[in-house]
């Protein structure tokens, strides 16, 4: 198996693009409290913010392999 840790978000993305599970589930650790946390504030309820979070994980699963690097990374900073 794999250590992903390391990897970077172009590396696990190209990964999961290609079918690799793993590398996709390496993505949400990253990346799922602060999705919530900049969900939490528009709908203003804990409960709905985990569903927009949930749904932009969906979203970013089915559109995985239409992700280009060269236009914007994953990360929100």
């Amino acid at each position: 198996m794999t250590d992903r840790a390391n990897f970077s978000d172009d590396d696990l993305l190209r990964r999961a693009a290609a079918g690799d599970e793993q590398s996709f589930a390496a993505l949400y650790p990253r990346y799922s409290g602060r999705v919530y946390r900049d969900a939490l504030p528009m709908p203003g309820s804990p409960r709905l913010a985990e569903e927009v979070s949930h749904e932009v994980f969906l979203v970013l699963m089915r559109e995985t392999a239409g992700f280009e690097p060269a236009k914007g990374s994953l990360s929100l900073s």
